[in-house]
């Protein structure tokens, strides 16, 4: 079983060593981000659980643009070591157009499969994530009732590592790719992060913040966005 798992970890590293070496060839700009997350995760037992999650993306290097993401699943754990996931992501960016900022909105149903594993005292997943993306389209500085439609391929590894008492470092990289439905480069973006967690046992809460290095193929050029990230995450649980 380790062994798979080490496997699994070299491949991944071979594909992002790929991604990254084609993203050289392109046009590189740099920029600054900050994320704000807020995540509530709902176990209803040992089995099946729900998360909400609140993304706030802003651009440091652009007025006036920002992201924003809302999620919503429903997980289900289908033995030790697998399980699944299915839920809606609502996605509405700023984006500047005709002389005017315009939010535009994107709507992505998705799927998705984890395997986890404990190697020693370190927790260990992989992540496989299809979105279905319904991305609005824009016209003389207007948002559209039409959309363009892609699919998109994310794969995510993690590694959770405890330090010391109620503190954890999390590394994780995930690399994603377009489906072939629209004239678009099929390697989308890249994102490696590093971010250190506190836990509040008595309040259920998870305090954590890090760095993230998050590579995005413009088809005009590679845009590195080096992000602070900051974030809390609180569990319900109803086996209590």
């Amino acid at each position: 079983m380790q062994l798979r798992i080490h496997l699994i970890f070299t491949l991944g590293s071979m594909l992002l060593f790929i991604n990254l070496t084609m993203a050289q060839s392109n046009p590189r700009s740099n920029e600054g981000m900050i994320w704000i997350e807020a995540i509530e995760n709902v176990k209803f037992n040992d089995r099946f659980s729900s998360t909400l999650l609140w993304h706030h993306r802003i651009f440091l290097d652009r007025e006036q643009t920002y992201q924003n993401i809302y999620w919503a699943s429903l997980n289900a754990k289908i033995s030790k070591n697998f399980s699944v996931s299915g839920g809606l992501i609502y996605f509405r960016y700023h984006k500047y157009s005709y002389d005017k900022y315009l939010a535009v909105p994107e709507v992505r149903p998705f799927q998705s499969i984890t395997y986890s594993t404990v190697l020693g005292k370190v927790k260990t997943s992989f992540r496989f994530m299809v979105e279905e993306r319904y991305m609005s389209q824009t016209k003389n500085g207007e948002v559209m009732n039409d959309h363009d439609f892609n699919f998109r391929f994310r794969n995510r590894f993690k590694a959770i590592i405890p330090l010391i008492s109620s503190v954890k470092l999390e590394l994780s990289n995930e690399y994603i790719i377009n489906g072939a439905n629209m004239d678009v480069d099929r390697f989308n973006q890249n994102r490696a992060s590093a971010r250190i967690h506190y836990y509040l046992k008595a309040l259920s809460l998870d305090v954590n913040a890090g760095y993230l290095h998050w590579l995005v193929n413009t088809t005009k050029e590679m845009q590195h966005r080096h992000s602070l990230m900051v974030g809390i995450k609180h569990q319900i649980n109803f086996m209590r």
